[in-house]
């Protein structure tokens, strides 16, 4: 089931005993598969086998439609599933997106928390200076909270943006009922 979902088909070799009674499925990865029609109009998967379980010899061997179990996602063809992952690419790199974006805000505080206001303009010097001085005892984790004291008439200006005016947590939210349609799994599942 997993790998129907992520490339669309997954496939079984259906194991039986000497009688031909089922004994079990074993499993190919997708990528080792070829689907080949018959001029029957039959399917026949050519499964290279060479990862364990199979311990295989790399050689391909012809399954036909009965000795193979072949699960397949909604197709187009009706003959091969096609990915969800392929199907919605844009809501997986939305939310992906939003993740890294998110990640990095609050990694490096990506919104300044407010402004210097000065009466008057600043030469070069004296913004260089204003500068360094409010990296070197405001910026960083280690000097959150500090007390800043401001001379020559400057004046704190609260710049804050919170996620929710940002709306990153409706996005983010959306993003998930979106994945959720894609893989057609219920958000309380996810959510819990």
């Amino acid at each position: 089931m997993a790998l129907t979902l992520l490339h669309g088909n997954g496939i079984a070799v259906i194991e039986s005993d000497g009688a031909g009674r089922p004994t079990g499925l074993l499993p190919v990865p997708w990528p080792n598969v070829s689907v080949v029609m018959l001029p029957s109009g039959r399917l026949a998967y050519d499964a290279v086998a060479y990862a364990s379980p199979w311990g295989g010899t790399g050689q391909p061997r012809r399954y036909l439609e009965g000795e193979a179990l072949h699960l397949k996602d909604r197709s187009d063809d009706g003959i091969l599933g096609r990915s969800r992952i392929g199907r919605a690419p844009e809501v997986l790199g939305t939310a992906s997106a939003l993740q890294e974006w998110s990640g990095a805000m609050w990694r490096n505080q990506g919104t300044p928390s407010g402004a210097l206001k000065v009466p008057g303009p600043l030469n070069q010097g004296q913004f260089d200076r204003l500068k360094a001085i409010t990296r070197a005892n405001l910026a960083g984790q280690h000097n959150a909270r500090q007390i800043m004291i401001l001379d020559n008439g400057a004046e704190w200006q609260s710049l804050s943006v919170s996620p929710e005016d940002a709306e990153v947590l409706a996005s983010r939210r959306f993003s998930v009922e979106e994945l959720c349609r894609v893989f057609q799994v219920p958000p309380p599942i996810v959510q819990g």
